[in-house]
């Protein structure tokens, strides 16, 4: 995958990233962006499907996916294709630490986004796309109303 030069996504996709924060928190919640990449280099990200955070420490700090419930995820999501990845700093930036960074290396061309709270708004999601060492800040070009 390459860099997106455009990133759609559905009008859905903030409000579940949000109740997906708000039922996680004070933990971090995690989980899998679907969607897909068209012909033209357009990104659309559909569908976020939360997962659970199986981190074996401070889950309000960090997070970790279990491989066996990704794999079942892009199964049953069969009809997109996995675009990205998301996760929470419920009391922290939207700007991805060391660690996220590192952690996503696996996952180079990818998707990542983070939601935080800022300045007592609310939460919001933020999109990167990671490379194996740096995450490009990619703004929503466009909303796609859903049907």
């Amino acid at each position: 995958m390459h860099s997106p030069f455009a990133l759609t996504v559905s009008a859905n996709l903030d409000e579940d990233l949000k109740r997906l924060f708000d039922e996680a928190f004070p933990n971090e919640c995690c989980g899998a962006l679907f969607g897909s990449v068209g012909r033209d280099g357009d990104w659309h990200i559909d569908k976020a499907v939360g997962l659970t955070n199986c981190f074996g420490g401070d889950r309000t700090k960090a997070f970790a996916i279990a491989p066996q419930e990704l794999s079942q995820a892009v199964r049953r999501e069969r009809t997109y294709d996995l675009v990205g990845f998301f996760h929470s700093h419920p009391r922290g930036s939207h700007r991805p630490s060391i660690k996220d960074i590192a952690e996503a290396g696996p996952w180079p061309g990818y998707i990542q986004a983070i939601i935080a709270s800022i300045d007592g708004k609310g939460p919001k999601p933020f999109f990167y796309f990671a490379t194996a060492d740096l995450w490009q800040p990619v703004p929503i070009r466009e909303l796609i109303l859903d049907d």
